[in-house]
């Protein structure tokens, strides 16, 4: 995998859980209806694209992987994901609305920004469905996941 790989497969790889519990309230709220959603999780800050990838996969979605850097979107965007999860300050700097662009020019899928600077998103594109603030709760989650089925 390129990236930081799977939250689940790091944790398991270092003798830890993923933490999920059965019965949870974001864990009962998946639908079989979402397994088909594939998401590009585009974060630098690893707990931060951890714990999104365990949310999402919670509500059943396909978490193709973790993209710190345009480099990785960029070879992780080939799977073609419905929807990327893009921030836009990521490890090469203010790169997440060119490569948001980049992304949805190349591959298609649909773009969320993901950020604590939502001012900064400059202008909307072609793709762009959306810009939420972090640090994003299950609603916002659910409403990026809708977005990609829909």
């Amino acid at each position: 995998m390129v990236g930081y790989g799977s939250a689940r497969e790091n944790l398991r790889r270092i003798g830890g859980s993923s933490g999920t519990q059965s019965g949870s309230a974001i864990e009962t709220g998946g639908t079989e209806s979402n397994a088909a959603v594939k998401i590009l999780i585009v974060e630098d800050e690893i707990f931060v694209a951890m714990h999104l990838e365990e949310a999402f996969e919670d509500l059943g979605c396909d978490v193709i992987g973790i993209a710190p850097d345009t480099e990785t979107v960029l070879e992780l965007g080939k799977q073609e994901p419905h929807v990327a999860v893009v921030d836009l300050n990521l490890g090469d700097g203010f790169t997440g609305p060119r490569i948001a662009r980049e992304l949805a020019n190349r591959y298609g899928p649909k773009v969320y920004y993901l950020t604590g600077n939502p001012r900064e998103a400059g202008e909307p594109f072609e793709g762009l469905l959306g810009v939420k603030t972090k640090p994003a709760d299950e609603s916002d989650l659910r409403e990026i996941v809708a977005a990609a089925r829909g």
